[in-house]
């Protein structure tokens, strides 16, 4: 179930295994990377689901500043209160994330 409220974007790279519901006010980036969502997924009012990225220099132009989104993995049994912004690659199985969460990975690179 996702309520008409929420806002998923990129749904061409969203792929969900089983059932998830979804309150109102949630937003689901699948626009900035392929999000990958398992069984039983629940995801309370206002939260926010976006890839993490990495960030870094590239050999061929080691002064300009390269942005990468990496894939979000949602395993399964899975539940986000209310009020939470996650921008991660992973969530692991019989994961539970309270409110007001802000839980954010950011790496960089030299490719």
């Amino acid at each position: 179930k996702i309520s008409k409220k929420s806002i998923i974007k990129g749904t061409e790279q969203i792929n969900v295994s089983g059932r998830c519901i979804f309150f109102n006010d949630v937003i689901l980036r699948g626009d900035l990377a392929k999000v990958s969502i398992g069984k039983y997924l629940v995801v309370h009012e206002k939260v926010t689901l976006k890839p993490s990225y990495s960030y870094g220099y590239t050999k061929e132009s080691p002064t300009k500043k390269v942005i990468k989104f990496l894939p979000l993995m949602i395993s399964d049994y899975v539940e986000i209160e209310s009020s939470s912004i996650i921008q991660a690659s992973k969530i692991g199985t019989c994961t539970s994330i309270g409110k007001n969460c802000y839980i954010v990975k950011i790496s960089s690179f030299i490719a």
